[in-house]
């Protein structure tokens, strides 16, 4: 991951124009894992991993330029997914692993944009959910989307 260079697109989506292509910086600093478009803020959050950490970003939509709003996030947190209701409201999903046992435990918590701090809301697993639910256990790929 730290080999790739992003680039950061701006595509008109009735004709497929490219309006904007920047070369962003590569090393890792600027790959996103996921990212969630707010449309109380117009700005793209997300989540970028480097050689060691987990950051979480705000990016310029006309720029591509991402400003860190807190670097550095609990390691022991591997985080999959984030997402933005409609009115502004940012939630991630992350996995704890006990590396020792395999056992895994996922979490839905809110995020506050301004500062990134983090309010867990709970733990996601098959006692919670309601009997139409499915839980997919995908350890590395997951989604999460308001309807």
């Amino acid at each position: 991951m730290q080999e790739e260079v992003p680039h950061w697109q701006v595509i008109d989506a009735i004709t497929y124009e490219v309006l904007v292509d920047v070369e962003l910086p590569s090393g890792g600093v600027c790959t996103t894992r996921c990212l969630a478009y707010n449309p109380a803020d117009g700005y793209v959050y997300g989540f970028v991993r480097d050689f060691t950490d987990t950051h979480l970003v705000r990016i310029d939509t006309a720029t591509g330029e991402m400003t860190r709003i807190r670097s550095n996030l609990d390691f022991s947190k591997r985080f999959l997914s984030i997402a933005c209701s409609a009115d502004g409201a940012l939630y991630a999903l992350y996995l704890v692993e006990d590396y020792s046992t395999g056992d895994q435990r996922h979490f839905l918590t809110r995020i506050n944009a301004a500062d990134g701090t983090m309010a867990d809301m709970g733990e996601i697993q098959g006692a919670n959910m309601m009997k139409e639910d499915v839980l997919y256990n995908m350890k590395y790929r997951q989604a999460l989307v308001f309807n």
